[in-house]
């Protein structure tokens, strides 16, 4: 590991963000946990079983654990919202660590998300075949992207674990036993842009039949707050993009300059599984959404 360079004048060594970390990550994963309870809750109350859209946002509580304990646990343990000349020795080390981890988790997470909610427009408009094709095309893309970042995110370095160990405080890799050939900074705004872009393709697919609905203002106010939640995520996903554009992701106080990226990112795992689909709690929200369904969906 290369020998760190003087802190720069003025710097004080002494803040800390590591609470805030950890408790967004913890908080937030516990909410999205209560969140999918009542919604399981909600189908048995209503004798629905569970489909494939209900198991795959149960499902994505799995990645995103992870993610949390990848940064919000592990990598904050060990220096991650401190800088890093007040950190351990192996402050950077376990960062990359945790990184690993948590990049693994982010991408299964956002990934069973969007399965879920198109599993939902495909149980929802089973009988439009002109839906299906959209569904199929974004299911695809879906799938493409999650299998191209993390496997990126997996042979990045030779060895694999060259990621983390060049950064190991004891025994280093030397720059001649290792090759990392990805650009990190150019692979986080390549897997956060096609996040924002299937979002917004995903909240305009049912758009065409929504808007040719007559419903009272009640109603039509429920359907919006549904719609809402959808680009509350969306809203998230582009935020988290603008701290990867601000990040300095190259200099040595990476601990530091890191924390907004993995504070947005571990909020965007987790905002959107307490906020996806919320349309299906039908007895706990409104009953206008069941009478939505039933006037759009023919049910």
């Amino acid at each position: 590991m290369a020998t760190l360079p003087p802190p720069p004048d003025g710097i004080n060594l002494d803040e800390s963000r590591r609470a805030s970390i950890m408790v967004t990550s913890i908080v937030t994963w516990i909410l999205a946990v209560i969140v999918v309870g009542l919604r399981i809750l909600s189908r048995r109350m209503k004798n629905i079983s569970l489909w494939i859209d209900d198991w795959l946002i149960i499902a994505a509580l799995v990645p995103s654990c992870a993610h949390v304990f990848g940064m919000g646990v592990y990598a904050v343990s060990r220096g991650l919202g401190k800088h890093v000349w007040a950190d351990p020795p192996d402050a950077q080390y376990a960062w990359a660590i945790g990184l690993f981890i948590a990049e693994l988790g982010y991408f299964v997470t956002i990934a069973c998300v969007k399965w879920s909610i198109l599993a939902f427009y495909w149980r929802s408009f089973k009988i439009r075949s002109s839906v299906k094709i959209p569904i199929y095309i974004l299911a695809i893309i879906v799938l493409l992207w999650a299998t191209s970042v993390i496997l990126v995110t997996i042979f990045q370095c030779q060895p694999t674990s060259a990621w983390w160990n060049r950064f190991n405080p004891t025994h280093p890799l030397q720059p001649d036993q290792y090759k990392c050939t990805v650009d990190s900074v150019k692979f986080f705004y390549g897997n956060a842009i096609p996040t924002i872009v299937t979002d917004v393709l995903m909240l305009a697919l049912p758009l065409p039949y929504i808007t040719k609905l007559q419903l009272p203002k009640g109603q039509k106010w429920a359907l919006a707050g549904i719609f809402l939640v959808g680009l509350f995520v969306t809203i998230v996903s582009i935020v988290r993009l603008h701290y990867l554009l601000q990040g300095n992701l190259t200099s040595p106080d990476i601990t530091w300059n890191f924390v907004d990226i993995a504070l947005w990112s571990v909020l965007e795992g987790n905002v959107a599984i307490f906020c996806g689909k919320q349309a299906l709690m039908h007895p706990i929200s409104l009953t206008a959404s069941s009478e939505i369904t039933i006037r759009l969906f023919g049910r």
